[in-house]
């Protein structure tokens, strides 16, 4: 998606608890959420509180680095092999730690506004 300015990114990386009852085989990732319209199926969404289009969105990553190959898609396009960020594979209780990523939409006007978008995560060993 070429109309989104990612020359000044900015992210923040988080570790959130994992546990699955079954963990046997390869761990993969799945979030689904609203993709912004035209872009990848990469990039979430972001409403201001106030109404109006949308001037952030945010893409999510495996693990604390922004490498392409780690970007997580969304919009129900499947199930994302986990390649980076799982603490301990093969276990009932780990970590993941992900990276979102925070982008002004060139064509929109930036409002001072809150911004909120929501995102459903699933890790699940297939």
């Amino acid at each position: 998606y070429s109309d989104y300015d990612n020359s000044k990114p900015v992210s923040k990386s988080v570790t959130l608890p994992v546990s699955c009852g079954y963990y046997t085989g390869t761990p993969y990732v799945k979030m689904e959420g609203p993709v912004l319209a035209g872009a990848s199926n990469t990039v979430l969404q972001l409403n201001p509180g106030g109404g109006g289009s949308s001037a952030l969105v945010v893409e999510f990553y495996q693990g604390s680095a922004i490498i392409e190959k780690n970007k997580i898609s969304l919009a129900g396009v499947g199930w994302n092999k986990l390649i980076s960020g799982l603490g301990n594979i093969n276990s009932g209780d780990s970590t993941f730690e992900m990276t979102a990523v925070i982008f002004r939409v060139i064509n929109k006007e930036l409002l001072t506004d809150s911004y909120s978008g929501t995102a459903t995560m699933t890790i699940s060993y297939l």
